[in-house]
């Protein structure tokens, strides 16, 4: 046995055991894990087939609902989580759909997905109450983009120099990758800028690994993506008066270090391929991602209630021309956006605006909160959060991830820090002050 599988195990078994022992909140965290360890795809993983995720999950299902009542956790109302309302209301829809879908095995498949999603987003919000959950689950999935930065400076680049192969069940190639692994960056910045010592040592730690590894995939759209979420959250930091002038050269100092950084790893491989970040990335026909979101909206326009899942990856070799079709004589939108007009229809514009909203007013609302109480340390998380998010949906405007795993924790994390940054203000779920007496 190789000492990674070793290692694997004794993580696997000692999160199990802490989930049932100790507290949920470390079955979300090793959840987040799996996701980028993804032990099937690694060279190490030498044991028959095992359903990881599957087995984790029940455990953490069973234990929420033994102990929803003797560890206090509270149910609370789905209006202090719009995002999970708006799930339901996507999976309700996705229903619907399901009985005109085009494409109804993969459908089907993915409202499961949905499904399952859901039920994690439930038990993840109501688990993680305090700041320490929320940082243990923070951090594995900083974790998480450390591990796959790591394996990343050790596999060689293809033949169009580029990384593949490294990525999570969900976004195995070099774009979905490198669209979850850049929105760590601004996590990583705001440890740097105000976390503990020992954050600052990790984040410090992390920081080299996962800004190289975002280098190697050598993604146009997630390098877009890293740059307008790290440029609006140093430019939010040096201009807002929360802010100490000490923190705000050091903010500063931070941006021009992560740029030497980049400067330091990125070769000329990086910078050809970023040379041409003013052209939309051509396919195997010559076709263009404008190409196939004209096509995209013509669909919409003749079926105004969706396709259903992956409606546009099965109409495409009717609507498009062979030559712009992949090997497998299909290919995708190229866009979480159409991808999600498409399969819904034009109720998926409200369905994807609702997550982005919901979101994005949540992150507003702490950032005036810890702002009126000039709480330094709560405002910078906030913004962190919300630039991350900012990475996640750029890059999304270039590749599909409606269904991505990584979306959904993303705003999940803004749910959850509003959740327990009000609590530790002494404030309800509505930002009330607590009535005496009352949890």
């Amino acid at each position: 046995m190789s000492l990674s599988l070793f290692i694997f195990i004794a993580l696997y078994l000692g999160g199990i055991f802490l989930t049932i022992c100790a507290d949920i909140s470390w079955g979300i965290a090793l959840y987040e894990l799996l996701y980028f360890i993804y032990p099937a795809s690694r060279w190490w993983y030498t044991l028959p087939q095992f359903r990881y995720t599957f087995v984790l999950a029940i455990v953490f299902i069973i234990a929420f609902f033994f102990r929803k009542k003797t560890a206090g956790i509270s149910v609370g109302k789905s209006a202090n989580f719009p995002q999970e309302k708006w799930l339901l209301a996507m999976i309700v829809m996705m229903g619907v759909i399901s009985t005109y879908a085009v494409w109804p095995e993969e459908h089907y498949r993915f409202l499961i997905l949905q499904v399952q999603q859901l039920v994690f987003m439930y038990i993840a919000y109501r688990v993680v109450d305090t700041d320490e959950k929320l940082e243990r689950v923070v951090w594995a999935f900083l974790a998480g983009c450390f591990y796959v930065g790591y394996i990343a400076q050790s596999m060689p680049r293809d033949m169009f120099g580029r990384l593949e192969g490294i990525g999570m069940p969900d976004g195995p190639d070099a774009n979905t990758t490198a669209a979850v692994l850049v929105t760590a960056i601004p996590l990583l910045l705001h440890y740097l800028l105000t976390g503990s010592p020992v954050k600052r040592i990790a984040a410090l730690l992390f920081f080299p690994f996962v800004a190289n590894a975002v280098i190697l995939l050598n993604s146009r759209g997630a390098f877009l993506a890293l740059v307008i979420a790290v440029v609006l959250q140093i430019f939010a930091v040096v201009r807002k008066k929360i802010f100490s002038s000490q923190q705000r050269l050091f903010g500063i100092f931070i941006a021009m270090g992560c740029l030497g950084l980049f400067l330091y790893l990125a070769d000329a491989t990086f910078w050809a391929r970023m040379a041409s970040l003013r052209e939309v990335e051509l396919g195997e026909g010559g076709a263009t991602r404008v190409n196939f979101w004209l096509a995209a909206i013509d669909l919409v326009r003749q079926h105004p209630f969706g396709l259903g899942a992956r409606g546009f990856e099965f109409m495409s070799p009717t609507i498009l021309p062979e030559e712009w079709l992949t090997t497998t004589g299909t290919i995708t939108v190229h866009s979480t956006y159409m991808q999600a007009l498409v399969d819904f229809g034009y109720a998926g514009a409200v369905i994807l605006g609702g997550f982005i909203v919901t979101t994005f007013l949540q992150a507003r609302k702490i950032k005036k909160m810890a702002g009126s109480r000039r709480d330094v340390v709560c405002y910078s998380k906030a913004l962190a959060f919300e630039a991350s998010f900012i990475a996640f949906l750029v890059s999304a405007l270039f590749l599909d991830r409606l269904y991505a795993e990584a979306f959904y924790w993303l705003m999940l994390f803004v749910a959850m820090f509003a959740r327990t940054y009000l609590a530790s203000i002494g404030q309800d779920l509505d930002g009330c002050p607590k009535e005496v007496g009352k949890a």
